[in-house]
C-alpha cells in the first residue's frame, strides 16, 4: 500500500495575508520574542490549533519570522526583513518594494516557478496545475490551492508580470528580477566568521562569491536557485551583447 502523496513544502497562504498576520504579532509585542502560543492566541487560534502552527509556518517561510527552540521551548519573533516591510510606512517606497520581493520569493518552490516563468512567460492554471501534478508530485487535491497561493502572492510583490508581454518588456523584467534577488541574497563582501568566500579568476575579471560554512537543507535549497537564476541571467546577458556586436559588425 502506497502512502499519501505530500505535495512539495509551501506557505498555506498568500504573502498579503502573511504580513497581516506579521503586523497583528508587532501590535502586540514588537520585534520582542513570544512563545508561540502567545503568538496564536494573538491570531485567534487556541494553542492546539493547527491553524496556529500553519501560520507560524508561513510567516517562516516568507522569512518574516525565526523560531528559537524546540517542542514546548520553541519561541518566535518577526525578523529584519518583516520589519523593514511593516515600518516603512511612505506611500512609495522602493525599499519595501524590495523587501516585499524578497520574502515572496523566499519560498524555494516560488522562486523555481518564477524563475521559469523567465523563460517560458506566466502559465494558465491548468498549464500550471498539469506541471505541478506530473514534475513536482503535487498533490492533485492541495494544487489549486497552491496555485491560487503563489499567483496571490506574485501579484502582491507586482511579480505576476501581467503588464509585461513583449520580448524586450520581459527581459528588463527578468534583469530587474535577477538584480533584486542579487542585492538581497548577497551581503556585502566582507570577512566573517562562519562565512566562505572563493574566487575564481577569468581574463575579465574576478567572480567573488561569498556564503555561510553551514546551511540547512531548506537554505540549501534556495542558495542553489539562486545560482541558477544568476546563471540564466549572465548566459543571457553575453547572448544579449554577441548579438550587438554582430549587428554593429554587419552596419
Amino acid at each position: 500500500m502506497t502512502g499519501k502523496k505530500r505535495s512539495p513544502k509551501y506557505p498555506f497562504i498568500s504573502l498579503e495575508k502573511a504580513i497581516e498576520r506579521a503586523n497583528e504579532l508587532y501590535i502586540k509585542d514588537g520585534m520582542n520574542t513570544v512563545g508561540t502560543a502567545v503568538a496564536k492566541d494573538h491570531w485567534g487560534y487556541n494553542p492546539k490549533s493547527s491553524g496556529g502552527l500553519q501560520t507560524i509556518g508561513a510567516l517562516n517561510i516568507y522569512g518574516l519570522l525565526e523560531s528559537v527552540g524546540k517542542g514546548f521551548d520553541r519561541k518566535v519573533k518577526l525578523t529584519q526583513l518583516a520589519r523593514r516591510i511593516l515600518l516603512d510606512k511612505r506611500e512609495t517606497s522602493p525599499d519595501r518594494d524590495k523587501a516585499i520581493k524578497e520574502a515572496a520569493l523566499n519560498p524555494t518552490i516560488f522562486l523555481e516557478l518564477y524563475a521559469k516563468w523567465q523563460e517560458t512567460g506566466p502559465q494558465s492554471d491548468e498549464s500550471l496545475e498539469h506541471d505541478l501534478v506530473f514534475e513536482r508530485n503535487f498533490n492533485e487535491k492541495s494544487v489549486k490551492d497552491f496555485i491560487r497561493i503563489f499567483k496571490d502572492t506574485m501579484l502582491f510583490a507586482k511579480l505576476d508580470g501581467s503588464a509585461t508581454l513583449s520580448d524586450e518588456g520581459s527581459d528588463m523584467q527578468d534583469e530587474d528580477l535577477a538584480c533584486e534577488v542579487e542585492k538581497t541574497v548577497i551581503p556585502p563582501i566582507q570577512s566573517k566568521i562562519g562565512m566562505r568566500q572563493d574566487i575564481f579568476t577569468l581574463d575579465e575579471g574576478q567572480v567573488v562569491l561569498q556564503y555561510p560554512s553551514t546551511m540547512s537543507p531548506d537554505s540549501f535549497e534556495d542558495f542553489e536557485a539562486w545560482v541558477e537564476l544568476i546563471v540564466r541571467k549572465t548566459k543571457r546577458n553575453l547572448q544579449s551583447d554577441n548579438k550587438v556586436d554582430i549587428e554593429e559588425e554587419d552596419n
